[in-house]
């Protein structure tokens, strides 16, 4: 377990080493991991960071909004958006619309809840 446990933190810090930007896509198929089956720690790893950046760009919304009154990307219901309900939009959305995996993976995020929960 502590060697899983090491892993899964060195794959973590090597991906947040990697300075390109995350497509659509590949958000999409970190989100698509069923942490039930998971094999490999780098799959655990990618559920992980799936819920992170879409938790991340659910807060920084929030933030942007609240804070400093931008206009919102989405209307969140009173009870709010779940990271899970999140990544289901996602997940969603891209099957609808495969041309857009090469897109930035916030964008999508974003346009996958515009359209989940317009304004």
């Amino acid at each position: 377990m502590r060697d899983t446990l090491f892993a899964m933190a060195l794959m973590l810090c090597l991906n947040l080493a990697q300075a390109q930007e995350t497509t659509a896509a590949q958000l999409a198929k970190e989100c698509s991991s069923d942490p039930s089956t998971a094999k490999t720690a780098e799959e655990l790893v990618g559920l992980f960071r799936c819920i992170g950046y879409v938790s991340g760009v659910l807060d920084t919304h929030a933030v942007m909004v609240g804070v400093y009154r931008s206009q919102k990307a989405f209307c969140a219901p009173a009870d709010g958006v779940s990271h899970e309900s999140a990544i289901l939009a996602l997940l969603q959305w891209l099957n609808r619309k495969p041309t857009r995996g090469d897109m930035s993976a916030r964008s999508a995020v974003l346009l996958a809840l515009r359209e989940r929960f317009p304004c």
